[in-house]
Parts: structure tokens; C-alpha cells; sequence
């Protein structure tokens, strides 16, 4: 039985997200006026709210104004999106170059960051293995071998790293 009441408590709030469900209703006034509403008032009409993807750019709008409950508040203008081509946006030239200069600073701040990580990384490894941790037995500590196996992948890894920005950077040049 406890069992029971405990599944029960845990399942109801799952129910009642389930259950969770509100209309949304636009009227306008003598203006031109858009509110919005949750609850049903003279000349308005109940808004489908389907997430679409616009197959062509949308006009841009003049501001205007829409409620929540009775409260007004300013919405800015509709910006008109751009031109699909094949489903993906078109973006000119100027645009473009903009981010691909963008895209050039950072890939060239993260390679000089990966370079002195690596640079780093062979100080590490220079330090390790000129004193190695002994152990009792004169011999290397395991701990010390686990160390030395660490900076050994964070070398490889920032060498690949180092290489990826570079072949990246001369994509985009």
C-alpha cells in the first residue's frame, strides 16, 4: 500500500501537465489595436499557435500595441526575415564578411591560448621526467608513471588542437 501512495504522489504532478491548457484570444479595437487575451471578450477570436517556418520573408509591421489581462504594453515592429535558399537564409556579402572576421579573431585568440597550453604542458613534461618519483625499490612510482601518461595526452591533445585551428584558419582566408 505504500507503495501505492508513493507512485501516486509522484505520478500527479505528470497528470496535471498533461491536463494544462489555455486559448489565447485577439481583438482589436477602433485603432487597429491588437489585445490579447486569456479570457473571451466581444469580437475576439481564439489564435492558432502553431510554430511555423515562413517559406517566404514576412512584411515588416508598424508597432502595436497588445495586452495580457487588460495590461497594454508596446510590441516592437516585425523584422522581415531573410530570403530562404534551400531552406537556409541568405545573408549578403557585407554580413557575411563581417562574421567570417569575427570567426578569424577567435579562431586566432584560441590558437594562441592552445599554443602556450602547450608550451606549458612541455615545461610539465620536462619537470616530470627529470625527476621522477621513486619508489622504495629505486624504481619509478606508479603515480608518478600516471602522471607522466597525463601530460603525455594533454601534449597530444593541444598539438591536434593547434593543428585544427590552423587548417580551420586557412579554410576561411
Amino acid at each position: 500500500m505504500h507503495k501505492v501512495t508513493v507512485l501516486l504522489i509522484l505520478a500527479w504532478p505528470l497528470c496535471q501537465a498533461f491536463a494544462v491548457h489555455a486559448e489565447i484570444y485577439v481583438s482589436r479595437d477602433a485603432q487597429g489595436r491588437a489585445t490579447y487575451s486569456n479570457v473571451p471578450s466581444k469580437d475576439a477570436r481564439s489564435l492558432n499557435l502553431e510554430t511555423r517556418i515562413p517559406q517566404s520573408p514576412a512584411p515588416a509591421s508598424k508597432p502595436i500595441s497588445n495586452s495580457a489581462n487588460g495590461v497594454a504594453v508596446d510590441k516592437p515592429p516585425r523584422i522581415a526575415a531573410p530570403a530562404l535558399s534551400n531552406g537556409f537564409p541568405r545573408i549578403d556579402t557585407a554580413t557575411q564578411l563581417q562574421r567570417d572576421d569575427m570567426r578569424k579573431v577567435i579562431l586566432r585568440s584560441e590558437l594562441q591560448s592552445e599554443q602556450q597550453a602547450l608550451l606549458e604542458a612541455r615545461k610539465q613534461y620536462a619537470e616530470a621526467s627529470a625527476a621522477p618519483e621513486l619508489a622504495a625499490d629505486g624504481r619509478a612510482s606508479s603515480r608518478h608513471s600516471r602522471k607522466i601518461e597525463q601530460i603525455r595526452a594533454d601534449l597530444a591533445n593541444h598539438e591536434r588542437n593547434i593543428q585544427l585551428l590552423q587548417k580551420e584558419l586557412q579554410l576561411i582566408r
